[in-house]
């Protein structure tokens, strides 16, 4: 859901950044999991883009700052989904990919998230291809369907050694 930036105050509260703009799934009175700990939501507000939050026991800024770097989790039958074409990262791992032609190219084996975008590490019959998570490449993700339709960039299918 958001990952812990630092303490705030000196009270317990951590500034958190979050995943998702919004934060739907964080809320005054839900339980998180953090560092394998269930902790539950006793404050929340808003603080330019991220959150300030309060978790019950932890009271204090040296018990803050070993949430610093934390991840935010809850297990995914918990998390509310904006609409049902919403997934999460891990549910494209294994996914054939398609051309638009109906070619397929291979399975999705890892994701990476170097900065600008996604990008699909693709296992294919002649190698690793990568394949970058833009609207231009990728037209359509169907996790029920399992597979990625994509247009691929002038050379992309080149796999040659």
């Amino acid at each position: 859901m958001g990952r812990v930036i630092r303490p705030h105050g000196v009270d317990g509260e951590v500034r958190v950044y979050v995943f998702e703009p919004g934060a739907p799934n964080l809320q005054r009175g839900r339980s998180v999991t953090i560092s394998g700990v269930v902790r539950k939501i006793s404050r929340l507000r808003d603080d330019r883009g991220e959150l300030l939050i309060a978790f019950e026991g932890i009271t204090d800024r040296d018990q803050a700052m070993t949430l610093r770097g934390e991840i935010l989790e809850l297990p995914d039958r918990l998390v509310r989904r904006n609409d049902e074409e919403s997934y999460f990262l891990h549910e494209l791992i294994g996914l054939l990919v398609e051309t638009d032609s109906g070619e397929p190219v291979g399975n999705i084996r890892e994701i990476l998230q170097p900065g600008a975008n996604d990008v699909y590490v693709v296992d294919t019959v002649g190698g690793e291809l990568l394949i970058p998570a833009i609207a231009d490449v990728v037209r359509e993700i169907d996790v029920k369907a399992g597979k990625i339709i994509i247009v691929p960039l002038a050379g992309m299918l080149d796999i040659s050694k």
